[in-house]
């Protein structure tokens, strides 16, 4: 099931989206992602393969469990999304620290709305 979630930095960077799958579509798992080419913060779906941005049509797309985008662990999942693949994964967003795309520290957080 989908969940909305919501980032935001004290740089004043804030977005919201929906993330996870969607009940009957095995083949859907939005995941916030990072693209290096834009420098925007997007949801992808994980299960694609590569993972290309809409915007520059690039592969450069980072999801945000990746530990090169993460600060501060978190204590508490905010939400998660698992691949009904072969070989199942479940991926997890916390309400620790992330890349800010609009600063570059590692002080964005996500709630779940």
């Amino acid at each position: 099931m989908g969940a909305s979630v919501a980032a935001s930095c004290p740089c004043g960077y804030s977005t919201e989206m929906m993330i996870g799958g969607l009940k009957g579509y095995p083949r859907l798992c939005l995941f916030p992602a990072y693209c290096e080419e834009c420098e925007v913060l997007l949801p992808v779906n994980l299960v694609d393969t590569p993972i290309i941005c809409p915007g520059c049509q690039k592969s450069r797309v980072m999801p945000y469990y990746a530990d090169r985008l993460q600060g501060e662990p978190g204590t508490r999942i905010v939400a998660s999304c698992g691949t009904a693949e072969e070989q199942p994964r479940e991926f997890e967003l916390t309400d620790g620290t992330y890349l800010c795309p609009a600063c570059k520290r590692t002080t964005l957080r996500f709630v779940q709305k």
